[in-house]
């Protein structure tokens, strides 16, 4: 009977939620997660949640160097064997140390340079002149340091419809447009005799007359100003837009600007409240302040009111605002009106 027996397994992780002892703490990080789960009879991700909430970061063990690998320590930069043995920089070093291998030179560096590569120095970027020298663009670069030969800077050329441009507009804005350089700009505009456009135009008798008579837009187009310059002259002039569905404010509306409120003034004028406003700081008047209500006592036959029906009924039965009546309840500890409560007591009196 005994060997009949159905052998019982052994529940697994049963310390899944046991606390954790000193000696279990210790161990974590010095072997890995999965070893200590089974050792401690826990889940992994048990074993993983307490270690980082340890902040024990867990050690990866190191790779053993290939031949192939060692074969090409020394012949290019530490940096870029690291990156291509996905290794730290650090254990690259290390290693060609270990071995006595020499760092890496540029053999480039020290190459004796003939007349015509000097002379190509400076005439090309410097990494079209190490492609076409095949070496590096830092060497051609100290070299042509080394010589005090100046960088070679790209210079594009003018075409026809660009040139139509200078002096239509100020150089900065079409140096803007054209990505190029305000001093660029300026020196082809010089070059071709081109006078700068005058940044500021003064306005002429016949311009003024005819601020008004027409849209902002086509006035523009025919004076050939900016939109931004005619709105400007014709709000300094106090000149209304023609068509406006905002009209001009008259003497008698000028009167009650900041001697009534702004709501008052708006109401009467049939005006925007944001125009009112607007029109007493142009005029440079204060804002009349309005007449503050002082607030009513309560009367007993209005705070026997309070709890009996909603706070909003009770404002409008009093008079009172509803804010007043809010505040009157709370303060006298009364509880807010509940009609299921009303109904119920009605019921019990019954």
């Amino acid at each position: 009977m005994a060997g009949n027996r159905i052998r019982q397994k052994r529940p697994r992780y049963l310390r899944r939620d046991a606390p954790w002892t000193i000696a279990e703490l210790k161990q974590l990080g010095k072997l890995p997660d999965s070893v200590l789960a089974r050792r401690f009879d826990r889940t992994i991700k048990t074993v993983v949640a307490m270690r980082e909430a340890a902040r024990i970061r867990l050690p990866i063990p190191g790779r053993r160097w290939t031949a192939r690998e060692i074969r090409l320590l020394g012949t290019m930069p530490d940096m870029e064997l690291a990156r291509r043995f996905r290794r730290t920089t650090h254990h690259v070093r290390k290693q060609r140390v270990a071995l006595k291998i020499p760092l890496f030179k540029y053999r480039h560096a020290d190459r004796s340079w003939t007349k015509k590569e000097i002379a190509l120095l400076g005439t090309d970027t410097d990494p079209n002149i190490g492609r076409q020298l095949g070496c590096p663009e830092h060497v051609v670069l100290s070299a042509r340091k080394r010589w005090g030969i100046p960088s070679f800077i790209l210079v594009r050329k003018w075409t026809k419809a660009e040139d139509g441009l200078l002096g239509t507009i100020l150089d900065v804005e079409l140096g803007r447009r054209l990505h190029r350089h305000p001093a660029s700009v300026y020196i082809r505009r010089k070059i071709l005799g081109i006078p700068a456009l005058q940044p500021v135009r003064l306005w002429t008798a016949p311009e003024i007359k005819l601020l008004g008579t027409m849209p902002d837009k086509e006035l523009a187009v025919k004076l050939k100003r900016s939109i931004e310059a005619i709105q400007l002259k014709r709000s300094n002039m106090n000149l209304p837009y023609p068509a406006s569905a905002y009209p001009r404010w008259s003497a008698e509306e000028d009167k009650l600007v900041g001697v009534l409120p702004d709501e008052e003034v708006a109401r009467l004028t049939a005006r925007a409240l944001a125009s009112v406003q607007m029109r007493r700081f142009r005029l440079g008047r204060p804002n009349p302040a309005p007449k503050i209500a002082l607030p009513r006592e309560w009367k007993t036959s209005e705070i026997k009111l309070l709890g009996q029906m909603s706070d909003g009924e009770v404002a409008k039965r009093t008079g009172h605002p509803a804010g007043s009546v809010w505040y009157k309840r709370t303060g006298l500890g009364i509880r807010v009106y509940d009609p299921k409560r009303s109904l119920t007591r009605g019921a019990r009196r019954a």
